[in-house]
């Protein structure tokens, strides 16, 4: 599932992994599966963008389910360097939920996050020209 080891190592996709790159893993286990697994590159990218704001936290998805259990978890997998951390679907569906929030918020006109940041370092989810997380 997702890439082989060989290109994502030429590409250097498995240890700076792109927010659209982890949404299509996501979205690859939710479709072929009941859980989706992320390496600890992919939980430590995942878990800096869901805390890089405020904004999800006061959302109907996390107060539906909060993801502060899933932050630690996914903090703890990088720390103990885990293969393999799974994550439920309903979570994985909350995570995607935060991350358009995120998105949303960072490419909103007259936002301070959006106007500092160059184009080419914005996160997005999945358009034409995304680079790696640059900040």
């Amino acid at each position: 599932m997702g890439i082989p080891p060989v290109w994502a190592g030429c590409c250097g996709l498995s240890e700076k992994p792109r927010r659209r790159d982890v949404v299509l893993r996501i979205f690859h286990h939710l479709f072929a599966s009941s859980a989706a697994g992320l390496n600890s590159y992919e939980c430590d990218a995942l878990r800096t963008w869901l805390t890089e704001t405020e904004v999800p936290t006061a959302s109907t998805a996390w107060r539906e389910d909060p993801l502060d259990t899933t932050l630690v978890r996914l903090e703890t997998s990088v720390t103990e360097g885990k293969g393999t951390k799974w994550i439920a679907v309903t979570t994985a569906r909350t995570i995607i939920t935060a991350l358009l929030i995120i998105t949303a918020v960072l490419d909103a006109p007259g936002s301070s996050k959006a106007e500092s940041a160059p184009a080419r370092c914005r996160p997005t989810l999945g358009r034409v020209g995304d680079q790696p997380l640059g900040h």
